[in-house]
């Protein structure tokens, strides 16, 4: 299916979908036009009268079922309609519809969720390892007082090297 064709909810997609999920993703499909959808959560959630705790859970309920891609953009959460996974639901027969449960909500968020990296774990560091970062720490300390203190030639106390300088 090409980019610029239109999808719509097909009558097998609204009975598969929980309510929430139909509600969310017909809000997603009126924005088609364009290629990526900018997550606004205050809007969304005002225009269609439902929680932030329900948009999310919509929305990751249609990127369970693949109906919608999310991803970030400049530090913005963005969504893209799967056109062809949405459209592909019309070819499912309405007896199949009817002999099944139909989808459930989902029931763990993890969309929005962003790992973080958890490289240094100071639970996983040997004593020797531990012991051996302290003194290399106390070492640059160590380097650093030393580095800052101000060392006079020839053993000269600051008074005596200012009464050398000629002004």
């Amino acid at each position: 299916m090409e980019t610029n064709e239109k999808a719509f909810m097909t009558q097998q997609l609204i009975c598969m979908l929980p309510s929430l999920c139909v509600k969310v993703l017909g809000y997603l499909l009126n924005w088609q036009k364009y290629p990526v959808i900018k997550y606004y959560e205050n809007q969304m959630t005002k225009f269609m009268h439902i929680s932030k705790e329900e948009l999310e859970v919509a929305i990751q309920t249609l990127s369970d079922r693949h109906l919608i891609d999310i991803s970030k953009i400049d530090g913005q959460w963005a969504i893209q309609l799967d056109k062809k996974t949405i459209m592909s639901y019309i070819n499912v027969p309405m007896q199949k519809v009817h002999d099944t449960e139909g989808f459930k909500l989902a029931d763990r968020i993890t969309w929005n969720v962003e790992e973080k990296s958890n490289d240094f774990e100071l639970a996983s560091i040997s004593d020797s390892d531990l012991e051996r970062m302290v003194k290399e720490l106390q070492r640059r300390r160590e380097e650093k007082k030393k580095g800052c203190q101000v060392v006079y030639p020839s053993g000269y106390t600051e008074e005596e090297l200012l009464r050398q300088l000629p002004f």
